[in-house]
């Protein structure tokens, strides 16, 4: 009989995936290293990040019996707010630090992710409001198909029409077609059927094989390759198996609950408090940097939004958490 791997795919699960994304996000930013091939591991991690996040979100994703003032009024509560909040304050400390010249069009550009880490938020509203006004049965269909053909357009297009206005992390398009797999994931209720392990074991040999391939050929590694989008949709499977067994580590499912939090402070905070540390240890090793720096990241950010969540209790102002993205 072949044996097989079920899914408990309950809000932990969920959250596990989260925080599986958000060290990986980690990895993105927090790391700099010269050497060959752990560059290019460095570089497949962070990867993988955007597309669990809207994965999750494009799995969640119903529309809603709730008029439309209703499903803006919550999203601009907990998703809008939190986002303008932070992308203001982290302005006015790049203004500060002299990165920035301060102006109201920087201060947009800036807020919408124009050479910025906060163009995923954007991204993000584009594709969830798409889908609230479209009902179409064969919405997920036409929108891979956009996401394919928008991800060959930006990789092996050299113009990019609007450069000062919209970059290719900017265009919802490179993106949605991982919303569209979340969707499909319910739909078709995926993850709540086993899996046979012949297959887990299949797709984690053939992941390893695969990003072995792209790391010694030196393939150039981002969104936009549709190379590393087949490794992309590799990555997620395994990981979408993997985090049903890793309910032992609680610290992805404590950083999942304050990811999104999280992706606003580790810039700024997380990432700056850690190099104080690791310069103040004198650890300048980069296999050591790779295996704990991002885990150091996040965990300072988490204790970071913690502290403040804590306090906002205390103080008696918990009804204003949703919208500092607590």
């Amino acid at each position: 009989m072949m044996r097989q791997i079920r899914i408990n795919a309950d809000s932990g699960y969920f959250y596990r995936l989260r925080g599986i994304a958000i060290l990986s996000v980690a990895y993105a930013h927090s790391l700099s290293i010269s050497s060959y091939p752990l560059n290019g591991i460095t570089k497949l991690l962070a990867v993988i990040g955007v597309p669990l996040f809207l994965i999750c979100s494009g799995y969640f994703f119903k529309h809603s019996d709730e008029g439309l003032k209703e499903v803006l009024s919550k999203k601009i509560r907990t998703i809008v707010m939190p986002w303008l909040i932070w992308g203001l304050v982290a302005f006015v400390l790049e203004c500060c630090r002299g990165a920035y010249e301060p102006s109201c069009g920087q201060l947009i550009r800036f807020i919408l992710g124009n050479g910025t880490w906060l163009y995923y938020v954007p991204v993000y509203l584009t594709i969830y409001f798409l889908y609230t006004a479209v009902h179409c049965d064969k919405l997920d269909r036409i929108v891979i198909i956009l996401f394919i053909v928008s991800n060959i357009i930006t990789w092996y297009s050299e113009v990019s029409l609007f450069p000062d206005y919209l970059t290719c992390y900017q265009n919802p398009l490179n993106f949605i077609g991982y919303f569209a797999i979340g969707q499909f994931l319910r739909k078709n209720s995926v993850l709540q059927n086993a899996v046979p392990q012949k297959a887990v074991w299949g797709g984690g040999i053939l992941l390893l094989l695969y990003s072995s391939i792209l790391v010694i050929l030196r393939i150039e590694i981002t969104y936009f390759n549709p190379l590393v989008i087949v490794y992309e949709l590799l990555a997620v499977f395994v990981i979408l198996i993997i985090a049903n067994k890793c309910s032992i580590f609680t610290f992805l499912e404590s950083f999942g609950r304050k990811s999104y939090i999280i992706y606003f402070f580790h810039m700024q905070w997380g990432i700056a408090i850690s190099n104080r540390l690791f310069a103040f240890a004198c650890c300048e090793n980069e296999l050591i940097m790779f295996l704990t720096k991002p885990f150091v990241v996040v965990s300072i950010t988490f204790i970071i939004a913690k502290s403040i969540e804590l306090i906002i209790n205390k103080i008696g102002l918990s009804k204003l958490l949703s919208y500092i993205g607590l």
